[in-house]
């Protein structure tokens, strides 16, 4: 993973919104930064998003997307 060839230390890789929200609320060790997609199954990460910041108001999440209709909903 490109991620970790630099240096960086992948604690989880979630399959879906839904699998993001639980992974989340299990980690002990809770992530310096999310990179969140915004078209995933089961949820999409906007909603992904809410629900995670809903837990813990200082995470920090780096939310992608080649949707511009979603831009005004994610600030």
């Amino acid at each position: 993973m490109i991620l970790e060839l630099n240096g960086f230390r992948v604690i989880g890789m979630a399959k879906n919104g839904q699998e993001a929200i639980e992974m989340y609320s299990l980690l002990s060790e809770k992530p310096d930064i999310i990179l969140m997609d915004h078209r995933m199954p089961i949820k999409n990460g906007l909603e992904a998003s809410r629900e995670i910041l809903k837990m813990d108001n200082h995470a920090h999440i780096i939310f992608a997307s080649a949707d511009n209709s979603i831009k005004e909903e994610v600030y």
